[in-house]
């Protein structure tokens, strides 16, 4: 519906993007880009990555809708949609745990250094995420 509108009158086109898919981009950009200097996040373009996952949220739920189909999405659609978006997501850009993240997480901070015991990478914990992490 938006399309079709948008070829005769291109500035509702833009006012659509501006306010739903450009606004929401922002504020998802600035969240990503706070856990990306945590380090929570390994993101090289956080705008491109809020783009990426938005979308990867609407391709099935919002998409058939402006081109017309009138058939609302279930929750269980929706469900399905955003996990799978989220675990692609994080599949990317999750931060790379390192060996020594949980030994140094785990161990009393008064522990010298000389015995910490060292953790290789097939101790660490695997992320609910992703198993192989």
């Amino acid at each position: 519906m938006v399309i079709g509108v948008a070829e005769k009158l291109p500035e509702i086109g833009r006012a659509y993007v501006q306010a739903g898919q450009e606004a929401g981009v922002s504020r998802l950009t600035e969240w990503l880009s706070i856990k990306d200097a945590r380090g929570e996040l390994a993101i090289n373009d956080v705008e491109l990555a809020a783009w990426q996952f938005m979308i990867g949220c609407h391709a099935m739920l919002v998409m058939p809708m402006i081109f017309g189909d009138e058939t609302q999405p279930d929750a269980a659609s929706i469900e399905r949609v955003v996990n799978h978006a989220v675990d692609s997501f994080l599949s990317a850009f999750a931060r790379r745990r390192r060996s020594t993240d949980v030994v140094e997480a785990t161990l009393p901070a008064e522990l010298p250094d000389a015995q910490r015991p060292a953790v290789s990478a097939e101790a660490a914990p695997k992320s609910a995420a992703n198993p192989s992490r």
